[in-house]
């Protein structure tokens, strides 16, 4: 497990087909939460999650969904 300066480990950088967006996610080694970041040519949005189920949910949504 990486504790060092960056403790992000990066863990998929994909492109969401279905969505038309892209998504990188990342977690970090030293409070678990799993980070990500979705975005395309004209919007992105991040947020933070305790649990994989939360980060899929939220992955799964439209990026122009509020």
């Amino acid at each position: 497990m990486i504790n060092g300066i960056n403790s992000m480990v990066p863990i998929a950088h994909v492109r969401v087909g279905d969505k038309d967006f892209n998504a990188y996610i990342s977690i970090c080694s030293i409070t678990r939460n799993i980070h990500v970041f979705k975005y395309d040519e004209y919007q992105c949005k991040y947020d933070v999650f305790p649990s994989q189920a939360e980060a899929q949910v939220w992955i799964n949504q439209d990026l122009y969904q509020d």
